[in-house]
């Protein structure tokens, strides 16, 4: 499975939450690629004062929050996963970061690949004749074997 952005926070979530799997049927697949998304831990994203986009999309709920956070629904049977960030952004590497060490924390395998691109070119670059696309390419194919 694999997303960017909010496809990415979508793919998180149905990576991390088995109610949400049982509810639509489906089956154990090899791996989940998130592709640059800073919302992995929503609490910790609505903190302050997030862009409109973000207050948009999550609204004013503690709760929902909760419940929108891939990082809070992680267990050990999860995974494995390979999150690629943004090096140019401020919030997507350091979320992934974070995602990160809360799996490694439960052994699920994971893989950060920070890249020097825009949140644009992280989707655009992938599946181009490039190193970027080789090693997503790779990790799809240890996850699968």
């Amino acid at each position: 499975v694999m997303g960017h952005s909010a496809g990415a926070h979508v793919a998180g979530l149905v990576a991390t939450r088995n109610d949400i799997r049982t509810a639509a049927g489906l089956r154990p697949w090899a791996g989940t690629v998130l592709l640059d998304t800073a919302a992995l831990n929503v609490p910790a994203l609505m903190r302050g004062n997030p862009p409109a986009l973000y207050q948009n999309a999550f609204g004013d709920d503690p709760a929902y929050w909760q419940a929108a956070s891939p990082d809070l629904h992680l267990s050990a049977d999860d995974g494995p996963f390979l999150l690629v960030c943004s090096s140019t952004r401020r919030s997507a590497c350091p979320a992934a970061q974070s995602f990160v060490r809360i799996a490694s924390s439960l052994a699920v395998p994971t893989t950060l690949l920070p890249q020097d691109r825009s949140h644009r070119q992280i989707n655009i670059a992938l599946g181009e004749d490039n190193a970027y696309t080789a090693m997503v390419e790779n990790w799809m194919t240890s996850a699968l074997r």
